[in-house]
This record gives structure tokens, C-alpha cells and sequence, in this order.
């Protein structure tokens, strides 16, 4: 009896250990699926998220902002996810992923102050508009005003000449 259960307790520690290793054999796949999916999802957000970001500069500098620093910060998040698929392709899901978190934090931050830069170039180019046209309606009232004085000083010096002037008799009459 003791050696029947002693094969029975191997028989069930064998097929226990084989349908582990089967069935573990096929968890980190499934995991890794799983992972490489959601790897995938990442980036593809952060790729949305730069491409977003890099609208918002482009309208903020059409606005007029300098958008210098952005575009260098654009640009190393646009470096930073060839990184990310880089990682993805030799099958580093989780840095991937990790790095294309960091990659739509940086991007959302771009787009943020672009949007911020841009609304501030507008407002300041309205501004500058309307400075201009109350500084040109101020110079023009004041060159007609000017124009005014002018023409009539010059009036009346030509009416008070011409009352001095007196009509010349002609010498050869004629009769």
C-alpha cells in the first residue's frame, strides 16, 4: 500500500509538474501579448499626442509667438518616440511603454504652452492694431487740423495782397 501511494503521489506530481510547465509555458505569452499591446496603444498615443502638440505650434507661431524653444522640445519628443518604437521593435515592451508615457506628458506640455503663447500673440497683435489706428486717426486730425491754419493764413496774406494791388491805367487809350 505504501508503495501504491507512493506511485499514485508521483503520478500526480508528475502530471501536476507537466501541466505546469504546459500551462506556465503559455502565461508569460499570453502576459506578453498583453503587454506588447498595450506597448503598442502607448505609443500610438504618444504619436497622436505629438502630432497634436505640433499643431498647437504651428497656430501659435501663424499668432506670432516665438515658438523656438517649443520646436526644440518638439523635436526631442519626436526623437524620444523613434526611441520608443525602437524599443517596441527589439521587443522592450515595458520601457517602450514607459517611454511613451513620458513622451505624451512632455508633448501635452508643448501643446499647453503653445496654446498659452499663441493666445498671447493675438492678443498683443490686436493690441499693436489697435495702437496703430488710433495713433493714425490721431495724426491725421492733427495734419488737417494743421492743413486748416495753414490755408487760411495763406488766404488771407493773398486776399489782403491782392487789396493792395491797384489796377494799372493803361497809357494807350483808346479813344
Amino acid at each position: 500500500m505504501v508503495s501504491e501511494l507512493s506511485f499514485r503521489g508521483r503520478r500526480d506530481l508528475i502530471a501536476f509538474s507537466v501541466l505546469s510547465v504546459i500551462l506556465g509555458s503559455g502565461i508569460p505569452e499570453i502576459v506578453s501579448a498583453e503587454v506588447r499591446d498595450e506597448a503598442y496603444m502607448s505609443i500610438q498615443v504618444a504619436d497622436e499626442a505629438v502630432s497634436s502638440a505640433f499643431e498647437a505650434v504651428l497656430i501659435a507661431e501663424d499668432a506670432g509667438a516665438n515658438v523656438s524653444t517649443l520646436i526644440l522640445r518638439l523635436n526631442k519628443s519626436a526623437s524620444l518616440l523613434a526611441e520608443a518604437k525602437n524599443l517596441f521593435r527589439t521587443d522592450d515592451y515595458v520601457e517602450a511603454a514607459a517611454l511613451a508615457d513620458h513622451i505624451v506628458e512632455l508633448a501635452h506640455n508643448v501643446e499647453d504652452e503653445a496654446s498659452t503663447l499663441g493666445g498671447l500673440a493675438s492678443s498683443e497683435r490686436e493690441s499693436f492694431l489697435k495702437l496703430s489706428l488710433i495713433s493714425s486717426i490721431i495724426g491725421i486730425s492733427a495734419f488737417l487740423f494743421f492743413m486748416l491754419i495753414l490755408w487760411r493764413r495763406f488766404k488771407r496774406a493773398y486776399i489782403q495782397k491782392s487789396l493792395k494791388l491797384r489796377p494799372e491805367v493803361a497809357s494807350h487809350a483808346q479813344t
